[in-house]
């Protein structure tokens, strides 16, 4: 009967399930980027700058004013992307800020099977609120393994050959 056995600290434990669990989000954004199409799009803020400023972006970006003219008409809230995707004009407005200028050229994802899924890639948008939540669950990764592993240095793990095994 042969034993295989290691043993990691409670330190290495929580470090190799801290990598982890940034590896699964580190996955899961890059399957975004690879299943999402990459359009060239301009962000708006109707609040910092003048609407003649906004406006003369967005015709420079579109070069159709009738398309300004009706996304101007029925813009709702202060904070737009305008995007255009298989020469097809559209946009989408925001509720929150992405910390640009108005009139920033950005990369905007738009999903190959749904035309309503469209997100915009920067960083504070893409890749923060992910980190954010990663960092949260590392946190109570560690917080169970010291808690409830109060009295624990190091983990044992072994694996024991079983004699019908080898026969």
């Amino acid at each position: 009967m042969k034993n295989f056995s290691f043993q990691l600290s409670k330190k290495k434990v929580v470090i190799i399930g801290c990598c982890l669990i940034f590896l699964l989000l580190i996955i899961n954004r890059i399957r975004i980027w690879y299943q999402f199409n990459k359009i060239k799009g301009i962000y708006i803020e109707w609040t910092s700058a003048g609407k003649n400023a906004n406006i003369a972006y967005l015709l420079d970006f579109f070069q159709d004013t009738a398309f300004v003219q009706s996304m101007i008409s029925d813009i709702h809230t202060p904070y737009t992307i305008g995007y255009i995707d298989k020469q097809h004009n559209a946009y989408k407005q925001l509720d929150y800020t992405l910390l640009l200028k108005s009139g920033s050229k950005i990369t905007v994802l738009a999903n190959k099977e749904n035309k309503e899924d469209v997100r915009e890639f920067v960083f504070f948008s893409f890749w923060l609120p992910y980190i954010i939540i990663a960092i949260a669950i590392c946190g109570v990764w560690a917080l169970i393994l010291h808690v409830f592993f109060e009295r624990t240095d190091k983990f044992i793990y072994s694996f024991r050959k079983n004699k019908e095994n080898e026969m």
